[in-house]
């Protein structure tokens, strides 16, 4: 396995601008629009200044108990006994707050000039430890990774360190110390639930259940990222929810514009007498319509603001996870699982349920006649309820939570599917997906099928398909999505029985099929249909479409964590990296066989930490660039037994499966990562 790196020449134009997003995300206060002081969290898990909140309206409530709204999302919360003072302070804030600072500082003081630490003698350092830590020049990082009690430690770039790509001072702070014996927080009281110290076990504690705050944090962790998942899908129910307003506004503006234009011609044909009665109901219809528009834009900014407090408590508690310690994530799990639990999808679609009193208007002309009849002649306006149907859970891609930027070695572990048209024979396998039961799922485009194994690559089912299937991914509520059958998502459940099926509407080309498919972090299905890539709620309501014809017709897609969108395009031998809107970010590689070239790219995956793997089909290889598409090196070649890698992923073990077109020692390889 090649491990080379070439020089990063191009840093500062690919480098994520990770410090000044914090600043204008994390770090001011929504009040006085100045760096936090005192940063207190709210239940609903806004931060805001000390100062800021005791100078509310409910200014009496600052110092003692009762009521206080949050100025975000005006929701009401209960203060202490003590006031705003005891409410929890935000220490991830205060953490970063001091992040940016010696990021600053040492961006001054110039990072490159910093000396090793580990050396006698004075030599510059090209590296940091995060873990001991240490500066270190070349020879000394290499040498650090070897022993045993340092080989699983961090170490990282000085360049990385200064553009902010890398935030070790987040997790390298001063341990937190108790505030009454000055000791270390070593141990968390399960009965009392907070951070103790060793001095408080033996005293006040001492009859109490206490662990590791590490063992204590990986269980709140689990049971964040458990409620996390909720909140998510309660954020895609909301964003569907918005969609069929919008669509239920857009249709009802044209009933009242057909319905106005129908009135109008009916009333033409009448005589004078009917004008006044033309006039009523027109009135009628306006009051109505003005009425319906009240209705509607009361239920979507309702709808409107629950989305954006769910993005809220997503990114907020996903920096927390991230980056906040066992202490600072103790300190504030109570709070945040209460309202996690109270954003989650179950409660939205209670939410969603109680909203379905949206009518329909109709208008039904009477025949000419006698001037008696010429109230009736001119029609009724009509209402009658819809039932706007309350949006299915919707899944998130399965990920395996692994990441390869540590991996020091990728071995063959076992090669499976010997090519053949059998049950447990391969022909063509294009992409595979791993499901929550760890079996892998693959397609077997000429051979029509879809093949699922076991994590041990023993054969499990055959699934037969009506086409040649393309791509596959698999969601964390038991479905399947395969392209490969003209411009169709295939949605199907675990077992292969078909649910459901989306149709990618706007094809700019006939007879294209679907291609690359994945899932964002919001539930949105990306697909390709040609040289287009479609962004889909998951009942397909169309999002967005981007691309053009420059773009090739194969391409294959995964997205990031930060809902990046990364499409590979094999005839121009390169990656595509667009942002969340859909805005084209940067892209990497071209054709050739050297380092960071490409030569007919197909699959991709990301891993944990946004590193890109990309099969390299024709160069016979799978390479690792980082999240900005710098190369890292080939962690697969033709020596480790590849002939046309066409896709792969990841397992919740830790092993790599490849599919690999044309082998004959197995068109699916798994390979385990040390």
């Amino acid at each position: 396995m090649n491990n080379r790196r070439p020089v990063r020449s191009d840093t500062e134009r690919m480098a994520s601008n990770i410090l000044s997003h914090i600043t204008e995300e994390f770090l001011v206060c929504q009040i006085c629009l100045e760096d936090y002081d005192r940063p207190k969290i709210l239940p609903c898990l806004h931060t805001f200044c000390q100062g800021c909140l005791e100078k509310l309206p409910a200014g009496k409530a600052a110092k003692g108990p009762g009521r206080i709204s949050c100025p975000t999302c005006r929701q009401s919360a209960t203060l202490p006994k003590d006031g705003v003072r005891a409410l929890k302070d935000n220490f991830l804030v205060t953490k970063l707050s001091d992040v940016m600072k010696q990021t600053s500082d040492s961006a001054q003081e110039g990072l490159g000039e910093a000396r090793c630490t580990t050396c006698e003698v004075d030599v510059y350092a090209t590296s940091y430890c995060v873990d001991c830590p240490d500066y270190l020049c070349q020879t000394c990082a290499t040498s650090h990774c070897r022993p045993k009690p340092t080989r699983s430690h961090r170490v990282v770039t000085l360049k990385d360190l200064k553009s902010g790509k890398v935030l070790v001072s987040a997790r390298t702070a001063e341990p937190s110390k108790c505030s009454i014996h000055k000791e270390v927080h070593k141990f968390y009281c399960e009965t009392c639930r907070q951070v103790i110290c060793l001095h408080c076990v033996v005293t006040t504690h001492k009859e109490h259940r206490y662990v590791e705050v590490e063992e204590a944090a990986g269980k709140e962790k689990c049971v964040m990222e458990g409620l996390l998942r909720g909140v998510k899908r309660g954020a895609i129910l909301h964003d569907i929810w918005l969609h069929e307003l919008r669509e239920c506004g857009e249709k009802w503006e044209s009933q009242v514009e057909k319905m106005t234009k129908d009135i109008a011609r009916q009333a033409d044909a009448i005589i004078g007498t009917v004008q006044r009665l033309r006039d009523q109901r027109l009135a009628q219809v306006r009051s109505l319509h003005e009425a319906r528009q009240k209705q509607l834009a009361s239920a979507t900014n309702t709808a409107d603001t629950r989305l954006t407090q769910a993005r809220n408590t997503i990114q907020f508690v996903s920096h927390l996870l991230v980056n906040g310690n066992p202490v600072e994530l103790l300190n504030v799990a109570e709070g945040v699982k209460e309202e996690l639990l109270k954003q989650s999808d179950k409660n939205v679609r209670t939410h969603l349920s109680s909203t379905k009193s949206f009518k329909e208007l109709s208008y039904s002309p009477a025949s000419l006649g006698l001037e008696e009849e010429i109230a009736k002649l001119l029609g009724d306006l009509k209402q009658k309820d819809v039932d706007v149907e309350v949006p299915p859970v919707a899944g998130l891609q399965i990920r395996a939570n692994a990441s390869l930027s540590h991996c020091k070695e990728v071995k063959l572990y076992k090669a499976i599917g010997k090519a053949g048209k059998e049950a447990g024979e391969f022909d063509s396998p294009l992409c595979i997906a791993i499901t929550g039961g760890q079996d892998v799922v693959a397609t077997d485009y000429r051979n029509k099928c879809l093949q699922v194994v076991d994590k041990e690559g023993g054969f499990k089912r055959k699934i037969d398909l009506g086409f040649q299937p393309e791509c596959v991914t698999a969601l964390d509520n038991g479905e399947l999505l395969v392209t490969g059958d003209g411009p169709k998502v295939h949605v199907m459940n675990s077992e292969g029985r078909g649910e459901r099926v989306i149709h990618v509407r706007n094809v700019a080309e006939k007879d294209t099929v679907g291609g690359g498919i994945a899932v964002d972090g919001l539930g949105r299905i990306v697909v390709t249909v040609g040289w287009q890539v479609f962004v889909l709620l998951p009942n397909g309501t169309p999002v967005c479409e981007f691309g053009d014809r420059d773009f090739g017709y194969i391409l294959r897609v995964a997205t990031d964590s930060r809902n990046h969108v990364i499409v590979s395009d094999m005839r121009n031998n390169n990656v595509k990296v667009f942002d969340p809107d859909y805005g084209i970010l940067f892209k990497f590689g071209k054709h050739g066989s050297g380092d960071g070239q490409l030569d007919h790219p197909m699959g991709l995956y990301v891993d944990g930490d946004d590193n890109i793997i990309v099969c390299d089909s024709h160069n016979h290889r799978v390479s690792q660039f980082d999240r900005d598409g710098l190369f890292v090196r080939h962690l697969l070649t033709r020596e480790d037994g590849l002939h046309y890698p066409w896709g792969l992923t990841l397992m919740h073990d830790g092993k790599m499966v490849v599919c690999d077109m044309n082998s004959k020692n197995g068109r699916m390889k798994l390979f385990s990562l040390k």
